[in-house]
């Protein structure tokens, strides 16, 4: 998507039926969940619930958007208990790849609604909470109407390893090197940033951070507690200098292979503050995402090129999801007991497979629901029906537009970067209605002239014939344009079998 910085959903739904919300409750502070609140509150101020870290590391996102002080944040936690409109809400604690994650309990008047999160069942995590087992089951003695459960991990049996599992291995690898140590994690994974910052502690190591949603993530989560790490530990980049590159570790955004990123940009030595020194360590603490694999890679390999040694997870237990695996998934099914089951979260092989794995727990086939985004679900006390559908998209977010790059523009965009532009320049005399001189044609990203002559000079007999009927007619200015560029583009197409983007421009002096 050329040019297009981030991509959203398409809010319209939302915005036509405002009068409708009462507020909107976050269950986690990941970027897929927090990222594009600012936008909506941009539409309709309404109130946004979340826990502490949550609402943290929103308040950054929204005082960026000059959306703070206009924000209405309420702060939850394990405690609350939330009346709004006819709905009364609590929250259970949850594990999760960051702290302060919660499963959302909806008390209607047509029954419960149990929203899981994203979860997993650690017994054994970083920090000290682990999933409130014994909340769910509460919950399921009060007779759950409708559970809505991630499905991420839906394909995978057994139990997802433990993040403490992860500080092992990475203990592991501290404690062999004898060069620097390059870690690459998710910005907002902060249970493996405090593992990190606990080791380079333990081996006397100096730690640089480097991204800039890095930098506001462990700024933020140190201000609000959640990431301990003794004063002087942390340096900034211009110390680098003073230490032995054995005695240094660089924390750093890219996990993912993203282009701008710190990590690539120190793969492809465009970083200015860091370039690769033979026999790095470099650790990438996280799982790829379907659909990243080729950018990731193309890092990896630039990383072994330069002399790095490069570990990532289908070589070493160096991330740990923070999604619930099928044994999880079976044992909330048994305490929570819902009479409707939802699966969401996840591609939709995910959530088939999770809708799967609640029938084999003896939930009826029937009051299994899968749905697609857009699909409407209709809840009762006595049943639950998908009738309609809305329609659902998304916006595309350039600079600081929102929603203005229309599919129109974006396929010009591609078409641009893929089969180019030709632009034609004529001047007319605008009495006598014929050419002042010989039309100049300009080719970008589609072909190079001196190999073309000949459709260059067909071009320019093509434009000789509509100029000449243009001065024997009364058609306008802009129907010889339109004509131009319908027959230029019909004519490139058949001679190249490629679009560009022809653009005419015609002076009248």
């Amino acid at each position: 998507m050329p040019g297009v910085d981030i991509v959203i959903p398409d809010m319209s739904y939302l915005v036509k039926n405002k009068e409708k919300i009462r507020g909107v409750f976050i269950t986690h502070g990941h970027e897929d969940h927090i990222g594009a609140v600012g936008y909506l509150l941009k539409e309709v101020n309404i109130p946004v619930y979340g826990a502490k870290l949550t609402l943290g590391l929103l308040e950054s996102k929204l005082n960026e958007m000059s959306l703070l002080t206009s924000a209405k944040l309420v702060v939850v936690d394990s405690t609350s208990k939330i009346s709004i409109g006819c709905f009364k809400l609590e929250f259970i604690p949850v594990n999760h790849s960051i702290p302060d994650t919660y499963a959302v309990v909806i008390t209607s008047p047509v029954g419960i609604i149990l929203h899981t999160a994203d979860f997993k069942i650690d017994f054994n995590p970083v920090s000290e909470k682990v999933t409130d087992l014994n909340r769910f089951s509460e919950v399921g003695n009060r007779n759950v109407l409708l559970m809505m459960a991630d499905s991420t991990n839906a394909t995978k049996e057994g139990y997802s390893m433990s993040e403490k599992a992860v500080g092992d291995s990475l203990d592991n690898l501290f404690r062999k090197a004898s060069s620097r140590i390059i870690v690459a994690s998710f910005a907002s994974n902060i249970h493996r940033i405090q593992q990190i910052l606990n080791l380079s502690e333990k081996y006397k190591k100096k730690v640089c951070i480097f991204g800039y949603s890095m930098r506001n993530n462990i700024k933020k989560s140190m201000e609000l507690g959640y990431i301990q790490v003794k004063k002087g530990v942390i340096i900034e980049d211009f110390e680098i200098k003073n230490y032995k590159s054995k005695d240094i570790v660089f924390i750093v955004t890219g996990s993912q292979g993203e282009v701008n990123s710190a990590l690539s940009k120190i793969a492809f030595r465009k970083h200015p503050k860091i370039s690769i020194e033979k026999n790095d360590l470099v650790i990438i603490s996280a799982s790829v995402i379907p659909g990243n694999e080729k950018y990731l890679y193309r890092v990896i390999n630039e990383l072994f090129k330069n002399g790095a040694n490069v570990i990532y997870q289908t070589l070493h237990e160096v991330h740990a999801s923070g999604h619930a695996y099928k044994q999880e998934l079976r044992l909330l099914i048994t305490l929570v007991r819902p009479k409707y089951y939802m699966p969401v979260h996840g591609e939709f092989m995910h959530m088939e497979s999770n809708a799967m794995l609640a029938m084999d727990m003896g939930i009826n086939e029937k009051n299994i629901f899968l749905l697609e985004n857009g699909d409407v679900m209709n809840v009762n006390s006595n049943r639950i029906t998908v009738e309609e559908r809305i329609n659902v998209g998304v916006s595309f977010i350039d600079g600081s537009g929102v929603g203005e790059l229309g599919d129109d523009v974006l396929k010009e965009r591609v078409i641009l970067a893929q089969d180019g532009i030709v632009n034609v320049s004529i001047v007319i005399d605008k009495e006598a209605r014929t050419l002042k001189a010989e039309p100049v044609i300009i080719t970008k990203g589609f072909m190079y002239e001196k190999e073309y002559d000949d459709i260059i000079k067909k071009i320019r007999i093509m434009l000789n014939e509509d100029i000449d009927k243009y001065t024997k007619s009364s058609i306008s200015i802009s129907d010889l344009q339109n004509v131009i560029k319908k027959r230029l583009r019909t004519y490139l197409y058949q001679e190249t079998k490629r679009n560009p983007v022809v653009l005419p421009v015609i002076m009248e002096v």
